[in-house]
């Protein structure tokens, strides 16, 4: 059997921790997995124990001067958030698959693979539910005004004011939630609010009205999403397309009441 040939470049590093021996874990992470699963340290197997019985050469790259180098004769191509230069993507004449460890294919030259007859595959669904849960923790801590209430706690001034509410603290139902994008994170983000009550718009570049029923969500046009939510919260992929498509005139479209939520990345909104 000959040996396949693994090239991985992650410059965040997720890939190669994924198949370090236990022993190269930090004493911290030993402890968190121990902690969650005392009987975990078999469910952390290495790369070397996992594939004991193939003949697996793995190679991990850190620059594409490196990538350049291993690429000639890989069988398999691992991406972690680098970008591929076409040019080095064609040094590849051996590869079987490229794959990318996020829910798109950002960073390889799509054109190029297949040209190539080289399939790209991504991994979509991972932390979705994550990032939307995380924009509802932030959503709820603006709208509630929690560092408020815990400041109104704190002071016990309820003992003299009374336990009513805050003055500016709605109710959830009552308000409107905007969508930027209506991709993995958007639409679980779609279905909490409409367990809230919620009207929930979205907007995307592409329309989903197959999907617009069971996720109780309205399309509607660029201008009107500003216009009409009282969160806006962002989930659209960066691109050339997208850099910085929330700028000065959107804000001002915006209620003054309104707040613009951004759990994607930063440079989809202008500074």
């Amino acid at each position: 059997m000959s040996t396949i040939k693994i090239v991985v470049w992650d410059k965040v590093g997720n890939v190669m921790w994924g198949v370090r021996p236990w022993d190269e874990w930090s004493l911290r992470s030993q402890a968190d997995m121990l902690r969650e699963n005392p009987a975990g340290r078999p469910l952390a197997p290495s790369f070397a124990e996992l594939f004991q019985d193939y003949p697996v050469d793995l190679r991990p790259v850190a620059t594409v001067e490196e990538l350049e180098a291993e690429i000639g004769d890989a069988d398999f191509l691992v991406v972690h958030k680098n970008n591929v230069p076409p040019a080095v993507l064609q040094k590849g004449t051996r590869l079987r698959l490229i794959q990318h460890l996020g829910w798109d294919a950002r960073g390889i030259p799509l054109a190029t693979a297949a040209a190539m007859g080289v399939p790209v595959a991504a991994t979509p669904l991972v932390n979705y539910l994550a990032v939307a849960e995380h924009s509802w923790a932030l959503i709820l801590t603006l709208l509630k005004r929690m560092p408020a209430q815990r400041a109104y706690m704190d002071s016990r001034e309820y003992l003299t004011r009374g336990w009513g509410h805050l003055p500016g603290v709605p109710m959830v139902r009552d308000l409107t939630l905007g969508l930027l994008g209506f991709g993995e994170i958007a639409r679980p983000m779609a279905r909490i609010a409409h367990a809230f009550g919620m009207r929930c718009l979205y907007w995307d570049i592409e329309r989903f009205p197959q999907l617009e029923p069971d996720h109780h969500v309205e399309y509607v046009p660029w201008e009107e999403i500003f216009r009409q939510s009282d969160v806006l919260s962002v989930h659209l992929a960066l691109n050339e397309k997208t850099e910085r498509i929330v700028g000065r005139r959107e804000f001002g479209l915006m209620k003054n009441s309104a707040f613009l939520i951004n759990t994607a990345r930063g440079k989809l909104v202008d500074p």
